[in-house]
């Protein structure tokens, strides 16, 4: 059953990192079955509160390979500098 893994940064503080990072993870995101269905859309929102501005929507084989994509020493990195450049909220969900 597809998993979809939804990243919406709330603050970055360092761009340049992020820039770093966006270059990177897709390789990886592929060698995990994964594929990106919104590399970076930007949102409008049509009601209540949540306002993320963009966000990040990939498609999974399964909520397991989400899993073991995120916690991937290939990933790691790449996850260490996103966390370090920006706060993210990251949300998986299945169908």
């Amino acid at each position: 059953m597809p998993a979809y893994y939804i990243a919406t940064p709330e603050q970055i503080t360092d761009m340049d990192a992020m820039q770093e990072y966006a270059a990177h993870p897709p390789a990886v995101v592929d060698a995990f079955g994964g594929r990106y269905l919104v590399p970076r859309g930007v949102t409008h929102t049509l009601e209540g509160s949540w306002d993320p501005g963009f966000m990040v929507l990939i498609e999974f084989p399964t909520a397991e390979r989400v899993l073991e994509f995120y916690e991937s020493e290939e990933y790691r990195p790449w996850r260490e500098l996103r966390q370090q450049a920006a706060k993210t909220s990251i949300v998986v969900t299945q169908s």
